[in-house]
């Protein structure tokens, strides 16, 4: 085992502890943002994204501000930039995001559905990017549909981070399984391992020839 591996095996296990041992002593405590104040509000009307340049599916990350999104980092292993990642959903004339969040941002576990001012709010992120994938309209209606779905289901986040179960997945594998029915192409998004356990890093998601950047913004 290298260096490298030591440290993303053991950043895997201070992760899972840290949720399980915090949420279970603070199970009422969220101090991510619930709403946009007026300040916020201001702060992301700044940002002036044309959100009607926007398409189901488009991929939305983001470098949230606390100690676990900083480690989540370390587990990019091409560009250590986003620690957290979600899907656009046009719904009447509101642009949502999909995500699987747990712990202190969500104490229910189950997958969100945000509205995506409040998925990229000034006070709970330094910034976002959004990438969109080279599906054609076919795959593009199949991976949307299968994120609805995984939402119906209320599917859970994953503390373990186990590629190899389905009724529970943490963010970038959740849009990884998709991605997977929607194309039929088990190299769509490549895989990263640690100590031979394969994961997606956030990274794996739009470092590829299938994901270009469309938009980005720091508030720092």
């Amino acid at each position: 085992m290298n260096r490298i591996d030591r440290i993303r095996q053991g950043t895997f296990t201070l992760i899972f502890v840290w949720f399980s041992v915090f949420t279970g002593l603070h199970i009422d405590f969220n101090p991510s943002p619930k709403w946009l104040n007026d300040r916020a509000k201001q702060k992301w009307e700044a940002v002036n994204l044309d959100e009607s340049l926007l398409q189901d599916g488009d991929l939305v990350l983001r470098h949230a501000r606390g100690f676990v999104s900083d480690a989540i980092l370390s587990f990019s292993t091409q560009s250590p930039e986003y620690s957290h990642s979600g899907v656009v959903r046009k719904i009447g004339g509101k642009t949502y995001v999909y995500h699987a969040s747990g712990g202190e941002e969500n104490v229910s576990n189950a997958m969100k559905r945000d509205e995506i001012a409040l998925y990229c709010h000034p006070d709970a992120i330094f910034k976002f990017g959004i990438y969109r994938l080279d599906l054609d309209s076919t795959a593009r209606q199949k991976f949307v549909s299968q994120m609805d779905e995984y939402y119906r289901r209320g599917v859970e986040f994953d503390f373990d981070f186990d590629m190899y179960t389905d009724d529970k997945m943490y963010c970038s594998e959740m849009i990884y399984k998709a991605l997977l029915l929607a194309t039929n192409n088990e190299n769509y998004i490549p895989l990263s391992h640690v100590i031979e356990k394969p994961y997606v890093a956030i990274d794996n998601l739009y470092l590829n020839d299938h994901c270009n950047l469309i938009f980005c913004f720091n508030y720092d």
